[in-house]
This record gives structure tokens, sequence and C-alpha cells, in this order.
């Protein structure tokens, strides 16, 4: 365990849109192997830019963590980003991967050093992550991705969250699509929607409304082609996540996944 001389050099910022685990989060910062100086809520400023933006205005300590309150840390998570971050004055952000129930081990828990990162804006674009590791990196500062579990992310999903989480997958697709990209993680997104409470069929259904929310370009209606569909027949369908009957999205999910799980494939190959 790390003992500092005086007051922890890490402080936390908890984000919080009244998740039913805020006090969960709260209590697994408060009860780290390592101490932090000041845990400050940030709650229930809409958008997550303007929350990231306001916790950069905030920070006073040398390092700070971010956390989101679905997110639970383990008693070792600070302990163990700081040890990382510490070793190399060059790092400006470590980060740890979190146990999902719904997506499996996914990238979320992070440490920064506040002297590269607090003054940076996030501009609030859906590829605003991405953004930010580009600034970072064309400042000759270095980013780290330590392949740790560290925590769980969203312990509970209900599944209108579930649909929610797939639409907006489908967003980040077509904005890096506009951008001449592809998302890589479009496919293995498929794969893991079997080992939820949603099925593969939900997850290509609702990553293809995300795909024709209005601002997508021409190219990203392919799938309403292909399927036979009209555009405003899929941007309809938009409504379905407000739905509590499994059985009667399936149905209409059902019909589009059979032609449109291929195209998904093919297009993420490129």
């Amino acid at each position: 365990m790390y003992r500092f001389n005086g007051v922890s050099p890490i402080e936390a910022f908890l984000i919080s849109v009244g998740e039913r685990t805020e006090a969960d989060s709260y209590n697994s910062i408060l009860n780290q192997s390592i101490p932090v100086n000041r845990i400050s809520v940030v709650r229930n400023i809409r958008g997550i830019h303007n929350a990231l933006n306001a916790v950069n205005k905030k920070v006073t300590s040398e390092f700070y963590v971010r956390v989101d309150a679905d997110m639970v840390l383990d008693r070792d998570c600070v302990e163990v980003l700081y040890g990382r971050i510490k070793k190399d004055t060059n790092l400006c952000r470590v980060q740890g991967l979190l146990r999902d129930p719904f997506l499996g081990r996914i990238w979320g828990i992070s440490i920064f050093r506040s002297c590269y990162t607090k003054y940076y804006h996030y501009s609030g674009n859906i590829g605003q992550d991405r953004e930010f590791d580009q600034a970072m990196q064309a400042k000759g500062y270095r980013l780290e991705k330590y392949k740790k579990l560290l925590g769980v992310h969203h312990p509970d999903y209900t599944f209108k969250e579930i649909a929610c989480k797939f639409i907006h997958e489908g967003k980040k697709i077509a904005f890096y699509r506009n951008k001449g990209r592809l998302d890589s993680d479009m496919s293995q997104l498929i794969k893991l929607a079997g080992k939820g409470s949603i099925d593969a069929f939900f997850a290509i259904f609702f990553i293809g409304i995300g795909l024709v929310q209005p601002g997508a370009k021409d190219k990203d209606f392919c799938l309403c082609n292909e399927l036979g569909l009209s555009r405003e027949k899929i941007l309809e369908s938009s409504g379905i996540v407000e739905l509590s009957s499994r059985k009667e999205i399936l149905r209409a999910a059902n019909a589009v996944a059979k032609k449109c799980s291929k195209i998904f494939y093919l297009n993420n190959k490129g």
C-alpha cells in the first residue's frame, strides 16, 4: 500500500444522473485501499460533455479519478491505477477494465494527470472520447490501457437500457462512417448480445435504428434498401424502446435480423 506524506495527491469525481447504484459507487470510492483527498459529486448535468468539462474545472489535485455512478470499484482500483500512472511522468491517463454483466470486459475506469488534461474541453460529439485521445497524443502525451479488472460496470440492466445502449452504438457507427472509418466494435457487440437479456436480433435491430437517426448520410440507409424498408418505417421503429412486450419487439426484429446480419459483418470488414 502507498503511504502519502500528508494529503493524498488523488481526488475523485462521481458523475451521477440519479443511477440506482450511486450510493454503492460512492461507498466503493470511500473504501479504497489508498485514500483520495476528497470525493466531489457532479450531479444532474445535462450532456456528458458538460459533466466532463465541469469535472475539469473543479480539479485541484495532481491526479484525479473520474467515476460514473453506475460503476462500483474494487477495493484496490485506485491503488492499481495510481501505481501505473506515477511511474511515467509522460502518462496523462491510465485506463482499467470493468466487468459488465451484459457486455463482458469493457474499458471504463480511468485516472488522469491533471496538469495535462484539466484544461481540455470536450466537444459533445459522439466521438469525443477518441477526440480526447488524439488531442493528448498530438501533444506527445501517453495513454495506457492496463488489462486488469478493477470493478463492475452497470451491475443490473433493464431491457430499455440495453436497447438504448445498442441505439447509441448505431449512432457511433454512423458518426465514424461519415468520417471515413468504421467502428471495429460492431460485430463484437452483436456477438456479445446473446450473453445478456437481449439477443442478436435485438442488437442488430437497435443498431440499425441508431444508424438511421436524423443527420446520418444517405449511404447509411443502404440497410433500409437491402431490407426493402422505407426510411420512415425504420425511423418510426425508434419508438419501440418504449414498448414493454419483448415478444412484440422480437417479432419486428426477427424479420430485420435475418437479412441484415450478414450486411453488418460485411460492412464491418470494409
